[in-house]
């Protein structure tokens, strides 16, 4: 198991029967000896809970990009791992705001054999990164942008992102959608919808 500083390891975690899933969001990349590190890229480990658990399997985002965050938060059902990234790469003046264009869909991979192969993308039309799309907001009560774990729960394959930066009414309401990753989309759920 590769060593990073800093690299939040734990800062997300799931399992099934078989599998330990846990993000990284802090990890970094070393592309050459000589080379500087790319900074809090992120990266999601795999331990099979059959085989040798201290051998996991490293999965890291391709293209890179430093300060994606990949792995803030992770979910794992049968042979599907779907995994999102952080939320504080650029700065939005107008938004006041600090977000990855990464949070704008989730990666979703699928096992074949013993290897976790990357499928579709899950994403919603409109999204932006500035709504968090399965990742947590900073402003939230779960903590700052460095620290807080995702919104992803996945069941089966039925699957739930919260976005808790959306914009309705007003600022940051909020909103969750389920997907089922076999069919359509199925619904949209605003946290406004509920009040009295």
């Amino acid at each position: 198991l590769d060593s990073s500083q800093n690299a939040g390891f734990g800062n997300s975690v799931d399992l099934d029967s078989d599998f330990i899933v846990v993000g990284a969001p802090g990890f970094c990349v070393y592309p050459g000896q000589w080379l500087q590190p790319i900074n809090q890229v992120g990266a999601v480990f795999v331990f099979d809970l059959q085989g040798e658990i201290h051998a996991p399997i490293q999965i890291v985002p391709d293209p890179t990009a430093e300060f994606a965050r990949y792995g803030s938060g992770v979910a794992i059902a049968d042979d599907r791992i779907v995994v999102s990234s952080g939320n504080d790469v650029n700065w939005l003046p107008e938004l006041g705001k600090q977000v990855s264009e990464n949070t704008a869909k989730l990666a979703v991979f699928e096992r074949q054999s013993n290897a976790w192969k990357a499928a579709s993308d899950v994403t919603w039309p409109g999204i932006s990164p500035a709504d968090y799309f399965g990742s947590a907001s900073p402003f939230g009560i779960s903590g700052s942008a460095g620290s807080a774990a995702g919104s992803i729960a996945l069941s089966h394959f039925t699957l739930i992102v919260g976005a808790p930066g959306t914009d309705r009414l007003e600022a940051d309401v909020g909103a969750a959608y389920l997907f089922e990753l076999e069919g359509v989309v199925q619904q949209l759920i605003f946290s406004d919808s509920f009040e009295s």
